[in-house]
């Protein structure tokens, strides 16, 4: 759920979790409070950075320090340099800059298509917008797998008892996909 959250350009700054939004319930904030709620953001945004480097092939552990390095070497570059050279910071041998381009990015508006956005920005963020159709993709019910399962009870019987396992994958695809 923070993976999606995070990857979502119109919910990525978790500004619906702002513990001055709620000083009105405290009842809720109470609860947001105990569910350790507020710190989703770093949370998330840790957890996308380990999965983006594991996707990147490389096993870079995220700390403080290795992110204060990085930051000073990204600073290498300042604006004018990249629009002169007409580079993007992704063209850099940092690893993390496709990650700090998308956290400074701002909040789409939420009628946007996630997908959509990761489409037209797959050029900028070709690691993240695979992470993104990968973890944004996922089903939010589970009708499709129920219905693969009621296909397969039809198909397969006792009756049916000598029917190989790849056989039966065949005909399940055929039924789903005819």
């Amino acid at each position: 759920m923070l993976l999606c959250t995070v990857l979502d350009p119109r919910w990525k700054e978790f500004s619906y979790l702002q513990r001055s939004s709620y000083h009105n319930h405290i009842e809720t904030l109470s609860l947001l409070n105990k569910l350790q709620a507020f710190e989703a953001k770093q949370l998330a945004y840790l957890h996308l950075q380990e999965l983006y480097h594991n996707s990147f092939g490389n096993n870079f552990v995220a700390s403080p320090s290795n992110i204060q390095q990085e930051v000073e070497k990204e600073k290498k570059y300042d604006l004018f340099d990249i629009m002169i050279t007409n580079q993007a910071i992704t063209s850099s041998s940092n690893p993390n800059s496709e990650l700090l381009m998308y956290e400074n990015e701002r909040e789409t508006h939420r009628n946007i298509n996630p997908l959509e956005w990761w489409h037209n920005n797959e050029a900028k963020y070709p690691i993240l917008s695979q992470l993104a159709y990968k973890y944004l993709c996922i089903s939010g019910t589970s009708v499709a797998s129920e219905r693969m399962f009621s296909a397969t009870g039809h198909l397969t019987s006792d009756r049916r008892s000598r029917l190989t396992p790849e056989n039966a994958d065949i005909l399940l695809f055929l039924n789903k996909n005819s």
